[in-house]
């Protein structure tokens, strides 16, 4: 990866590279793949309605942005009264079970939270860089086996809400502005787009499952 790339592209590949979906490692053949006029791309234009075109010049919408990171809280807080073999329950043949997806989720936000986002609010140098997603990814379903479910819930649910006490401090104008990381580079907004896209993708995963309350 390169200093110029933008760190949530180059992770949000590797999410939809790695999610627990057959069939999607296709995307590591074609790395254009929210570019080609897919599904996936439409969704993620949806998402970007939150910068709105007012007076014929784009601008962005700070509390939209925020409180599109905060519909994964009210969606985990729901799951504390699942039926036990649903949270075990894979969403589908070869894929993830919800709590799995949950500690995914939970680890990434983390990730994000410890080496982006509350660096960018104390104005400190951030330290997001290129890792080993796929080993990232294995050991967020270990660890999230471990975890009973309300300890699980409670750990997405406070980092995801430390992450929107930072975003709501920092202001508006760095939301569009280019941060440097360690070997990439990070932009709130293109940030915010990703994750409430990725959000989207995995609740609706979640909800599909019958006794699963809708978001």
């Amino acid at each position: 990866m390169t200093a110029g790339e933008n760190c949530s592209e180059r992770y949000r590949h590797w999410r939809i590279r790695s999610n627990g979906e057959k069939g999607m490692n296709l995307y590591a053949r074609h790395p254009n793949f929210f570019s080609n006029g897919s599904r996936n791309l439409r969704e993620k234009r949806r998402i970007q309605t939150y910068v709105l075109k007012m007076g014929g010049e784009y601008m962005l919408n700070k509390e939209k942005l925020v409180r599109s990171m905060e519909k994964w809280i009210s969606f985990a807080e729901s799951l504390r009264g699942l039926d036990e073999r649903v949270w075990t329950m894979a969403i589908g043949e070869g894929k993830w079970a919800v709590h799995d997806i949950v500690s995914h989720m939970m680890l990434w936000d983390r990730y994000y939270m410890e080496t982006a986002v509350s660096k960018v609010r104390r104005d400190e140098p951030l330290t997001l860089a290129n890792f080993d997603f796929e080993g990232f990814n294995r050991d967020a379903a270990v660890y999230g086996r471990a975890k009973s479910r309300d300890e699980l819930l409670d750990e997405a649910v406070q980092v995801r809400r430390e992450i929107v006490e930072h975003l709501r401090a920092i202001p508006e104008e760095h939301y569009s502005a280019v941060h440097a990381a360690v070997d990439c580079k990070f932009v709130i907004t293109e940030y915010i787009a990703d994750f409430a896209w990725h959000d989207d993708h995995h609740m609706n995963q979640i909800a599909s499952l019958s006794a699963v309350p809708k978001a």
